[in-house]
């Protein structure tokens, strides 16, 4: 084999990094390599050249060789070597056309979507929305994003920047917490390509567009602001509670005066638009790793400070209180997730691409810092939306709201005596409706009267709103003054298919007086009611009740001292049967014993007043319900809210007497009877109350389950009936026993003349007989049935009047 001739390698050929020194040292006097990159040196200016231009001239030189030059801070300075960089992904301009075309798409049909929020339509995809939602929605916000992508690309072009194009992400619904369609822009190349000059250039750059979000957006915001109505629209569902940033919201009071709060409940689409464009310009200038916010901090800061690790250990526990605050202080989802990314990316070790800046050793100068400062700080501070800038409405369909209205008027005369109440809405919608007002107690002694009652004492009101609020002025007038005592008044509220009751009571002042209803202690027993008397001054003295033997004061019945003292009478057996009936336009309730009050001074006054909650209780199968026979011609109603009412109209379905089908009542629906009578069965709820309301008299009886048994033409109740002869029907499908018990405080009493059979038969009826022999005047007697698991009970009671018995 022969010998390998050896090569000889001419020591002077230069490698890479031989060259490069070479080149670099014409700009620049090189110093000692230093360890930032394989290819960098500590360097000065040569001849007293500024740097910054020399780095120019040798990027210049450098870029035909797809190498750039880096100036990194230090003293001095350090030049790095590096290959250009090249966006490794090349979106072609036809896809990035795409995906605008694709959002505008998108933010279209999310605009469709807002605006059928507002009329009466069943479909996004019509023509006129799609065109209202094209014309004041999609456009307006791709004309700001397209805006601040050609200044943006303005900007970077004064500094000989290529930024790439910004694309925009939309999606085609809303949410109740980000209704704007719109979600986020972000620039198509990566940042750690793109090569800024300088840090002014990184800051200025990345605050254009935030500018023209900002500026673009309240301006649109302004405008549909005042293009919205501040009247409610035709329809509404699902709305939204919008805030406005600072801007706009200086800028409204200026122009809109207090009627922005009101539009803010339905924005017009363009508004909207407008909020969204501002809310997303505010986001970018947060300083979050990754938003144009945290490189224009880059650019204020530099990145040599912000690396050092106090300065990085500062940010993140700022960061992170940050992060704290905002999730105590707010609970909407967007806020809460910029608060946990920044707190993340700041403390996460995962690289996050970073401004690229040619010239970090050149000083930010004083009025190139002082900018950014103050417009950052601007558009945080007044660009900031609201802890809750979207929020939904809650009982935004309410009716009228009662919740200011007073509950007591009091006077020292009530003759003609002039009152109002606030018509104002609980919700966002128009709502008309109409009120009643009933007189619990002794309705002919008081006179209420307004200008807007009908015949029926029952005043109407329309299209009362947040902007169009009315009043309901009413008088009361006492016929008897002397007496001085209180009354309660009902007022009765039907809007937008909704009942309200608001009660309210009338009083003397300076007066000695109870409340003006007694209330039951315990519903189950009812043999105990209660009430409140404030004693005046001066006006001290005893309470006795007046005639009803079955009732007695629980204490002494003393008002010695002035104050709020607390009576209560309670009922021996018989005592809730024998009380006499009331009726407010409506009969049915029970009035508490009357009480006679001697005042120490010598006057004396009758307390009778209406017990709450005390309609009759009728006992029902709900099987069978009730015989139609025990109505009389009208208008049934049932419901189980406030107390027992009739309705307001009268134009109600009217009951197929001839009907197969069986009759049944429900709550809330009205029905009309008419005609001849009939023996079919009406079924009914077992709860709530039922009120029969016919042409000069209204009954009202509350709806309880019990037996199928049926009093003559009423059903079994536990109201007291006269001694005389009735028929008892049974519809039950089993013997029920029928028993009696008869109790008397009367030393001889043997005028009660009674005769029954010991059961009754499954669906039959018995006769039961009775009869009062020698009966005296003076006696106190009530007789009522009651039902026990077996059957039924006969009850007689008979009490010698308050005195006793004169035999």
């Amino acid at each position: 084999m022969s010998k390998v001739e050896s090569i000889v390698i001419d020591a002077e050929t230069w490698g890479q990094r031989e060259l490069l020194e070479e080149i670099c040292s014409r700009y620049f006097i090189i110093g000692n390599q230093s360890g930032l990159s394989e290819i960098s040196w500590e360097i000065n200016s040569r001849n007293a050249s500024n740097v910054s231009a020399a780095l120019e001239e040798l990027n210049a030189h450098l870029k035909p060789l797809s190498l750039i030059g880096l100036l990194d801070e230090g003293n001095p300075p350090i030049l790095s070597i590096i290959r250009y960089p090249v966006d490794p992904v090349n979106v072609p301009f036809w896809q990035q056309s795409l995906i605008w075309l694709t959002m505008f798409i998108f933010t279209t049909l999310a605009g469709c979507y807002w605006i059928s929020q507002f009329v009466n339509n069943s479909s996004i995809f019509s023509y006129e929305l799609f065109l209202e939602s094209l014309t004041f929605f999609s456009i307006p916000i791709f004309l700001t994003m397209f805006s601040a992508h050609l200044i943006r690309k303005y900007i970077a072009s004064l500094f000989r920047v290529d930024v790439g194009n910004l694309v925009p992400i939309a999606f085609p619904l809303i949410s109740p917490f980000w209704p704007f369609g719109i979600v986020g822009v972000f620039g198509q190349k990566r940042v750690d390509t793109i090569t800024y000059p300088n840090r002014s250039s990184l800051g200025i750059i990345e605050l254009s567009s935030i500018v023209v979000l900002i500026l673009f957006g309240s301006m649109f915001s302004l405008i549909g602001l005042i293009m919205t109505s501040a009247n409610p629209p035709e329809a509404i569902s699902d709305p939204l509670l919008l805030q406005s940033n600072l801007i706009v919201d200086l800028l409204s009071a200026i122009f809109l005066g207090d009627e922005v709060q009101i539009k803010l409940q339905w924005l017009h689409p363009i508004a909207l638009a407008g909020f969204g464009l501002s809310m997303i310009g505010w986001i970018l200038i947060l300083p979050i790793p990754g938003f144009p916010g945290d490189r224009i901090l880059h650019s204020i800061v530099g990145s040599k400070n912000l690396d050092k690790s106090v300065n990085a250990t500062s940010i993140f526990l700022l960061t992170l209180t940050f992060m704290c605050l905002v999730f105590l202080l707010t609970t909407f989802w967007p806020w809460l997730i910029l608060a946990s990314l920044a707190s993340w990316r700041r403390f996460s070790g995962e690289h996050i691409p970073v401004a690229l800046i040619v010239d970090e050793a050149s000083e930010l100068g004083n009025k190139s810092r002082n900018f950014l400062i103050t417009m950052s700080i601007a558009i945080i501070l007044l660009g900031f939306p609201g802890l809750i800038p979207v929020e939904e409405i809650n009982d935004w369909d309410g009716g009228l709201d009662i919740s200011d209205w007073e509950r007591e008027f009091s006077s020292e005369s009530w003759q003609d005596v002039n009152k109002s109440f606030e018509l104002k809405a609980s919700g966002i919608m128009s709502i008309s409706g109409k009120i009643k007002v009933l007189i619990d107690g002794d309705a002919d002694r008081w006179v209420i009267d307004s200008e807007c009652f009908n015949d029926e004492m029952i005043c109407t009101f329309e299209d009362i709103n947040q902007n169009n609020e009315d009043v309901f002025k009413f008088s009361i007038k006492d016929n008897s003054p002397e007496r001085k005592t209180p009354t309660q008044l009902r007022f009765i509220i039907e809007s937008e298919g909704e009942l309200l009751q608001h009660i309210l009571s009338i009083a003397y002042s300076d007066m000695t007086s109870p409340s003006p209803i007694w209330e039951i202690e315990n519903i189950s027993n009812k043999n105990k009611i209660c009430n409140i008397v404030d004693v005046a001054e001066n006006q001290t003295g005893n309470l006795s009740v007046k005639m009803n033997p079955f009732w007695s004061l629980e204490n002494s019945g003393h008002l010695s001292e002035e104050g709020s003292h607390e009576i209560c009478l309670v009922a021996e057996r018989g005592g809730w049967e024998s009380l006499a009936m009331g009726e407010n336009g409506i009969f049915g309730y029970r009035m508490a014993p009357e009480l006679l009050f001697e005042q120490d001074n010598g006057n004396i006054s009758d307390w009778y007043f209406p017990i709450n909650n005390s309609f009759t209780n009728i006992f029902l199968n709900s099987n069978y319900g009730i015989n139609l026979n025990m109505m009389s011609d009208g208008i049934l109603y049932s419901e189980n809210k406030i107390s027992p009412i009739c309705p307001f109209n009268d134009n109600y379905p009217e009951i197929d007497l001839n009907s197969e089908d069986n009759l049944t009542l429900i709550h809330g629906s009205p029905l009309i009877l008419e005609g001849i009578s009939s023996d079919k069965n009406i079924l009914v709820s077992g709860d709530g109350w039922l009120v029969n309301c016919a042409d000069g008299f209204s009954k009202a009886v509350m709806l309880n389950s019990g037996l199928g048994i049926f009093i003559d033409n009423s059903a079994l109740n536990d109201s007291s009936l006269p001694f005389s002869n009735f028929t008892i029907n049974s519809k039950e499908s089993e013997n029920l026993s029928l028993t009696v018990d008869i109790s008397t405080n009367l030393q001889s009493d043997n005028s009660l003349d009674i005769s029954f059979p010991n059961h009754i038969p499954a669906n039959g009826s018995v006769e039961v007989h009775i009869s009062l022999i020698n009966e005296s005047s003076e006696v106190w007697r009530v007789f009522w049935i009651s039902q026990n698991t077996d059957g039924l009970v006969l009850n007689f009671v008979s009490k010698c009047p308050i005195g006793g018995c004169l035999n």
